[in-house]
C-alpha cells in the first residue's frame, strides 16, 4: 500500500521522521501519463466516530476500509471502518494484546504492531480472515517489531530491533519470519527503516547517516539490498515515503529559512521515476505557493498525491490533492460546495485539517474540525470524499520494464523469505 499513517512521520533523523515539506521548484512527472485535469468530488460522507474517544484511522484500502486504533495505552485497540457498511469494528486480537492496525491491503489482510499487557513486547502482526499471525516471534523480551505497510501479496515491511539496540529496516513474511534488509558497510552501526512496499516487491525507507540521527539517506531495495538514492542538490538528507509501481515520492531536509532558528531544520519534497528518460532522478516538488512546510500521506497507484500543507502568509493548513501536475485545495473546493456547515447550532465541519489516504478508486480519507450543532465545543471527525479518476485506459501507458523489474525482484524476494523460513 502506499498510504501512510500520520503518527509514523515522528521519529526523524530530523527530529520528524517523515513530518512535512516545503517548496522549490516546478515538478514535472515527465513519464506518467496524461489524466483528465478536470476534478470533481462525487461523493462526501462524514464517519460517526461519536462512541469512539480519540480514534485515529491510519489508511485505506480500494474497497474503502480503512484501518487505525483507539489509544489506550497500553493495550491499545485495533479497528476497522468499512464504507460499504457504514460500520466500525473493533479487530479480534488474543487476550491481553492491545494492538495498532498501521495498514490493509486489496485483499483485506491488515498488518501493524501488538503489545502484550504483561509483558509490553512489542511485535509485527499481521490479520487475515480472522486469524491473527505474529510476524517475528522471538524468545527475548527485548527484541521488538513493527510492520507498517503490506503490499497485495501479503509480504509487509517495517523495523526489526534485535540483540543490537539498532532498528532495521525489515521485509515479513505473510506466513510470519522477517529478513533484514541488507544495508550498506558505512551505515552497518546506524538505524534504518522500511516505509513502504509495492506490489512488485521494491521496499523504499530511510537509512540514518550517523549513530545520533542528525541526518538520513533514501533507500530503494529492487531484491539485492539497499541501494541510496541521490538526493536534490544542496539538502541536508532525504526519506522515501511512498512508492507505487513507477514512482518513489519522500522528502528531503534544508535548513528552516522561516522560523529563524539557527541549524533548524524543515523538510521539502521529492518524486523520482523508476522508469523513463528521467529515471532514478529526484525532483523536487513544488505545488503551494509560499508554504513552509508539507506532510504527504498518500500515493495511489495513479499516481495521486494526498497531504496538507502549512503556510505562514496568511497562517493556515492546506489539505491538498495533487493528480496529473494540478494541485486541488481541497478546503477551497469543499467551501464552494457548501460543505462547511458547522456551527455551535448547526452540525457540520467548519474546515478540514489533514488527510489520511487516497485510494485507486479516488476515495480520499482525511478529518477536520467539525460542530456537533448541540452548542458543545468542536472536535475532530473523520470524512471520505469520493473523486472522479481517470478511466483505467488512460493509465495503460505505463511502462511494461517497470513490471518486468518488478516480476524479477518479487521472484528473488519471495526466494530469500523462503531461506530465512527454513
Amino acid at each position: 500500500m502506499q498510504n501512510r499513517p500520520l503518527s509514523r512521520f515522528i521519529k526523524s533523523p530530523f527530529g520528524l521522521r517523515k513530518l512535512g515539506f516545503s517548496a522549490l521548484a516546478a515538478l514535472s512527472l515527465g513519464c506518467l501519463p496524461t489524466a483528465q485535469a478536470d476534478f470533481s468530488i462525487t461523493g462526501f460522507r462524514v464517519i460517526d466516530s461519536s462512541g469512539y474517544s480519540n480514534l485515529l484511522f491510519r489508511t485505506m484500502n480500494n474497497d474503502g476500509v480503512a484501518v487505525g486504533r483507539v489509544p489506550d495505552y497500553p493495550t491499545d485497540t485495533a479497528y476497522t471502518y468499512s464504507y460499504a457498511t457504514n460500520s466500525i469494528e473493533a479487530l479480534s486480537m488474543p487476550e491481553g494484546t492491545g494492538a495498532d492496525a498501521m495498514d490493509i491491503n486489496s485483499s483485506g489482510t491488515i498488518v501493524g504492531y501488538a503489545r502484550e499487557e504483561e509483558s509490553m513486547n512489542m511485535y509485527a502482526f499481521s490479520y487475515s480472515n480472522g486469524v491473527f499471525t505474529n510476524l517475528a516471534p522471538t524468545e527475548n523480551p527485548l527484541d521488538f517489531s513493527k510492520a507498517v505497510a503490506v503490499n497485495d501479496s501479503g509480504i509487509a515491511v517495517g523495523e526489526v530491533t534485535l540483540g543490537s539496540g539498532l532498528n532495521k529496516a525489515a521485509i515479513f513474511n505473510n506466513g510470519g519470519g522477517f529478513t533484514l534488509i541488507s544495508t550498506p558497510s558505512e551505515y552497518t552501526n546506524t538505524r534504518s527503516y522500511a516505509n513502504d512496499i509495492n506490489n512488485s516487491g521494491i521496499v523504499v525507507g530511510l537509512v540514518e547517516t550517523d549513530v545520533f540521527s542528525t541526518s538520513s539517506e533514501a533507500f530503494v531495495d529492487t531484491g539485492s539490498g539497499m541501494t541510496i538514492l541521490s538526493r536534490v542538490e544542496g539538502s541536508l538528507g532525504a526519506t522515501a515515503l511512498f512508492i507505487n509501481d513507477n514512482l518513489i515520492v519522500g522528502h528531503y531536509s534544508v535548513l528552516d529559512e522561516h522560523i529563524g532558528i539557527p541549524g533548524m531544520k524543515t523538510t521539502r519534497g521529492f518524486t523520482m521515476e523508476m522508469d523513463g528518460p528521467d529515471a532514478w532522478v529526484m525532483k523536487a516538488l513544488d505545488i503551494i505557493e509560499d508554504e513552509t512546510r508539507m506532510t504527504v500521506t498518500g500515493l495511489n497507484s495513479h499516481g495521486d498525491i494526498v497531504g496538507f500543507s502549512f503556510t505562514t502568509d496568511p497562517m493556515e493548513v492546506i489539505p491538498f490533492l495533487y493528480r496529473d501536475g494540478q494541485t486541488y485545495n481541497l478546503n477551497e473546493l469543499a467551501a464552494n460546495m457548501g460543505l462547511f456547515t458547522g456551527s455551535l447550532t448547526t452540525e457540520g465541519f467548519v474546515r478540514f485539517e489533514g488527510l489520511t489516504s487516497i485510494n485507486d478508486a479516488g476515495q480520499i480519507m482525511g478529518y477536520g474540525r467539525y460542530y456537533v450543532g448541540d452548542g458543545s465545543p468542536m472536535t475532530n471527525r473523520y470524512f471520505i470524499m469520493n473523486t472522479a479518476v481517470p478511466e483505467p485506459s488512460t493509465w495503460a501507458l505505463l511502462g511494461t520494464s517497470a513490471a518486468f523489474l518488478g516480476f524479477v525482484v518479487l521472484k528473488r524476494r519471495r526466494q530469500a523469505i523462503t531461506a530465512q523460513a527454513a
